[in-house]
């Protein structure tokens, strides 16, 4: 368990947290689309315009492993 004492670390623990997790996302979806799981790339490259659809896979998985980084974070911290 973590103490933060002041406003401006919690806020700083915070955006690190947020940041890990959009990292762990980018990562996460660019594997999947690297390793054509589930059919994936071949889906992307057949496709007429793979943008949108590759952006909503990167924005969903690291808006999701973002949201996960930052509650597994603020259920480490006590604050009294």
């Amino acid at each position: 368990m973590r103490k933060l004492d002041s406003t401006r670390e919690l806020a700083r623990f915070l955006a690190l947290h947020v940041a890990l997790g959009v990292a762990v996302g980018v990562a996460v979806a660019s594997l999947a689309v690297f390793l054509n799981l589930l059919g994936l790339k071949d889906l992307l490259i057949e496709s007429r315009d793979p943008y949108l659809p590759l952006a909503v896979l990167f924005v969903n998985s690291a808006a999701m492993f973002a949201a996960a980084e930052t509650i597994r974070a603020l259920v480490s911290v006590t604050i009294e």
